[in-house]
C-alpha cells in the first residue's frame, strides 16, 4: 500500500521516484510513520524545489532534528541557509523562541505554516510541473515505474531461466556427451 501511494505521490513531485524511495527509506528509519511519510516528503520538497536546496539534505535535516529532539543554533543556521527561516516565522506566529535553539514540533509547526496555504512555499513543485524538465522527469518516473512493474510480472520466469542456465553448467559434461556426434570421440 505505502509503495502504490508513494508513486501516486511521485507523478506530482518534482523529484525522481527512486529519490523518494531513498527518502521514505530514511524517513522511516529515523522514526516516521509510513502514513506521514508522504506528508513529510511534500512539505520538505516544496521547501527544496522553491530554494533550489538539495532534498536528501532536508531529509538530513528533518531527520537530526527528529532523532534529538530540538534544532540547535547551528542547525538553525542550516535551515536558514535552505530558505527557512526558523526562528523568525515561530515569532511571526506568536511562539516563544529560545535562544539557543527550538524544538522539534516548534521545527514541524514551521515547516507546515511555511509549506501550507498562504505560505511561501506552498504547492512550488505544482507550479513548476507546467515546464519542460518537469515533464521529462515524470516520463523517467513513468519509466522507472513500467520497468518496476515489468520486473516484478516477469521474476518467476526470470528465475527459471537463471536455474536452468545453473544446471547447464554444473552438468555440461555430461549434456555434452549426450549431444556429441557419434563419429567424435572427445567430450566438451
Amino acid at each position: 500500500k505505502f509503495i502504490n501511494e508513494l508513486k501516486d505521490y511521485a507523478y506530482y513531485n518534482m523529484f525522481e521516484f527512486s529519490d523518494l524511495v531513498g527518502a521514505s527509506k530514511q524517513l522511516i528509519a529515523y522514526g516516521t510513520a509510513a502514513e506521514d511519510v508522504t506528508d513529510v516528503l511534500d512539505r520538505l520538497s516544496n521547501i527544496a524545489t522553491g530554494t533550489g536546496a538539495n532534498l536528501n539534505d532536508m531529509i538530513g535535516m528533518y531527520n537530526k532534528a527528529k532523532s534529538v529532539g530540538k534544532v540547535d543554533a547551528m542547525g538553525l543556521e542550516s535551515w536558514a541557509a535552505k530558505g527557512v527561516l526558523v526562528k523568525d516565522t515561530l515569532r511571526d506566529m506568536g511562539e516563544v523562541v529560545g535562544s539557543t535553539g527550538v524544538t522539534f514540533n516548534q521545527l514541524e509547526k514551521v515547516l507546515q505554516k511555511v509549506t501550507g496555504e498562504g505560505g511561501m512555499f506552498h504547492d512550488l513543485m505544482m507550479e513548476q510541473m507546467d515546464n519542460l524538465s518537469a515533464s521529462i522527469g515524470q516520463l523517467e518516473d513513468n519509466l522507472t515505474s513500467m520497468y518496476n512493474e515489468m520486473g516484478e510480472a516477469s521474476e518467476g520466469v526470470m528465475k527459471g531461466a537463471i536455474d536452468i542456465a545453473g544446471l547447464l553448467v554444473e552438468n555440461y559434461q555430461e549434456i555434452g556427451s549426450v549431444l556429441l556426434l557419434p563419429d567424435r570421440k572427445s567430450v566438451v
